[in-house]
C-alpha cells in the first residue's frame, strides 16, 4: 500500500508540475553503477570487492524556465556487493545482489549550453534480495539465495549528479550524466537480542544471510550490530522524446 500510495502522490505532483512547464520530454534510460553496501562490521572482517550492476526505467524531464526544472525516474535498479575472506582454515567467496524500485525526484539547475546539476531525495522499495557464498569448507554453500525477508523493504536515499542535456532534434534529445546516491536508512535487520551462538546456528541453517550475521557480529566475534548504507555510483544514460518544446532555449 505505501507504494501504491508514493506512486499515486508522485504522479500526481509531477502532473501538476507538468501542467507548468515550458517544456516537458519523457524517455527511457540505463545506467552503469559500481555499487556497495557498506557496514564496518563487514568492512572490518572481509575484503570488498568492486561490484558493477545496472538499471533501467522511465524518465521525466520538466523545465519551468531556462534554468530551473525538475527530473524523475522510474527505475529497477540493481546493487550488488562481492566480498571475500580467507584465514588460516577456511576462505569463502559471497555476494549479495538487491533489486530495487527507485523513484528519484531532484531539482534541476542548467545552463545555456544543456550541462546541468542535479540533487535530491530518492525513495527505494526492494524488489528482491538474495545471496551466493561459496565456503572452501563446504560448511555454507548456496546460489542465489532467497533472503529478502532478512532486508528492509524501505529506503530513503539522497542522490546528486552532473550531467548534459543534448538536444539531438526538436522533438529529440540524449542526457549523459554521472550520478551518485547514498541510503541513509538501514539495509539490513538487527538481530543484536539473539546470542552469537543463535545468531550462528541460524547462519548453517540459512535462515539468515551472511551479509546479516555479519552485520550483526563484530571483528572480535561479539554480537554487535552495525547498520549498512547503500552507495552507488555511475553513469547514466537517457533518451527522451520532447513532448511540450521550450521556444526560448535555443
Amino acid at each position: 500500500m505505501r507504494l501504491q500510495n508514493l506512486v499515486f502522490t508522485v504522479a500526481f505532483l509531477l502532473l501538476f508540475f507538468s501542467s507548468n512547464a515550458q517544456r516537458l520530454s519523457l524517455g527511457g534510460k540505463i545506467a552503469f553503477n559500481n555499487t556497495a553496501v557498506y557496514n564496518k562490521n563487514i568492512f572490518d572482517q572481509v575484503d570488498y570487492v568492486k561490484t558493477g550492476a545496472n538499471s533501467f526505467g522511465a524518465q521525466l524531464n520538466v523545465m519551468f524556465t531556462r534554468k530551473w526544472g525538475i527530473t524523475s525516474d522510474i527505475l529497477l535498479a540493481n546493487n550488488n556487493q562481492k566480498y571475500t575472506l580467507v584465514d588460516a582454515t577456511n576462505a569463502f567467496n559471497g555476494e549479495s545482489k538487491f533489486t530495487y524500485l527507485d523513484v528519484p525526484v531532484l531539482l534541476k539547475r542548467k545552463n545555456r549550453i544543456g550541462l546541468y546539476t542535479e540533487f535530491g531525495p530518492m525513495v527505494s522499495f526492494l524488489m528482491s534480495a538474495n545471496e551466493t557464498v561459496f565456503n572452501s569448507d563446504g560448511s555454507l554453500n548456496y546460489t542465489e539465495k532467497d533472503f529478502k525477508s532478512d532486508f528492509n523493504n524501505f529506503g530513503l536515499s539522497a542522490v546528486g549528479g552532473l550531467g548534459w542535456d543534448i538536444k539531438l532534434s526538436k522533438r529529440l534529445m540524449i542526457n549523459i550524466e554521472g550520478r551518485v546516491g547514498y541510503m541513509f536508512t538501514d539495509v539490513t535487520t538487527d538481530y543484536s537480542n539473539l546470542s552469537k551462538e543463535e545468531l550462528l546456528l541460524k547462519l548453517l541453517t540459512e535462515q539468515i544471510s551472511l551479509n546479516t550475521y555479519s552485520s550483526n557480529i563484530n571483528e572480535n566475534g561479539d554480537v554487535s550490530y552495525a547498520k549498512s548504507n547503500r552507495i552507488f555510483t555511475g553513469v547514466n544514460v537517457g533518451l527522451n522524446w520532447i513532448l511540450v518544446p521550450m521556444n526560448i532555449i535555443k
